[in-house]
């Protein structure tokens, strides 16, 4: 009887791992896609001081990115058809996050751009792409935005503590797919403007960790914060979805396009223009939900 005991206790052990084998592993995945990212990250970085920004951004760009520069255009095109990159440019990432099957992540953090005597603040948002079973990250979209000069210590790096619900789609169909439904998703955001506060669509729509960010502002962290600010600045956003990307695992995507906010007091509709950049990570309830948006104020 003792032996048998024993055997049932065992097996009822190796069951219960079983149960949860599954998501350790995917955890374990998510953690090595983490660190590897944040090297890759962190090699870009130095590549930049070594070779200067064309020669390092040519050299990780992937052949389709995108990158904001003011407005979203072909990063291999922007970097291959311009020729001064003044000034000295470093950053620290603070947040980052990957799909579960590893083939698609994104960092965040504050920059500095040093240029003659002064000194250019900023919040960097960089995607990063690699091909299944490829183990070299490609800078997919690279945007940012400024603001004044932060204060306090630099924030430690962090990233979700659980992982993102997965639906594999590694077929080009059902990746076409996912696309069209994440772009949808996007349409209908930018609809609900229009018969709700921006308030009430982005409490339905933003993740309890999603990210603010916008030139000339700091970056703002976690859904409460986000709404309380949009509560003190009262106005109407417009949007205007582009295109959409949705990653091989179908748990995280990003769409962009164009915009503007109206200030409540003023009677102007065009009274700040910008163009967005919006991360999206699928729920475990299966719906998109905003991780992080970003957005840039166009110069014309």
């Amino acid at each position: 009887m003792k032996d048998r005991y024993g055997f049932s206790l065992i097996m009822g052990l190796l069951v219960g791992m079983g149960i949860h084998g599954n998501a350790l592993a995917q955890r374990l995945k998510v953690d090595k896609s983490i660190t590897s990212l944040i090297t890759t990250e962190k090699n870009f970085e130095k590549e930049v001081f070594r070779l200067g920004q064309k020669a390092a951004y040519l050299s990780v760009l992937s052949d389709n990115s995108i990158v904001f520069r003011s407005e979203p255009q072909s990063g291999k095109k922007y970097y291959q058809s311009n020729t001064k990159f003044q000034g000295l440019l470093n950053w620290d990432p603070v947040w980052v996050e990957v799909s579960k099957d590893g083939y698609f992540g994104y960092t965040t953090g504050p920059y500095r751009f040093l240029l003659n005597d002064s000194t250019l603040y900023g919040e960097y948002v960089s995607i990063w792409i690699r091909e299944p079973f490829q183990t070299k990250w490609k800078l997919f979209v690279d945007a940012g935005a400024s603001h004044a000069k932060p204060l306090g210590p630099l924030p430690s790096l962090s990233y979700p503590t659980t992982v993102t619900q997965s639906y594999p789609s590694i077929y080009p169909g059902i990746i076409e797919q996912s696309k069209d439904i994440l772009l949808s998703t996007d349409v209908l955001f930018a609809s609900l403007m229009s018969t709700r506060t921006p308030v009430q669509a982005y409490e339905e729509y933003l993740s309890p960790d999603s990210r603010m960010i916008e030139d000339g502002h700091l970056p703002i962290k976690g859904k409460d914060s986000i709404i309380l600010n949009m509560n003190l600045h009262k106005g109407y956003l417009f949007f205007r979805p582009n295109a959409s990307y949705v990653d091989y695992a179908n748990d995280m995507g990003f769409t962009y396009g164009a915009g503007e906010f109206v200030d409540a007091n003023r009677k102007s509709k065009k009274d700040r223009k910008f163009s967005y950049l919006r991360i999206w990570r699928l729920g475990l309830d299966g719906l998109w939900r905003i991780s992080l948006e970003l957005r840039t104020r166009k110069t014309s």
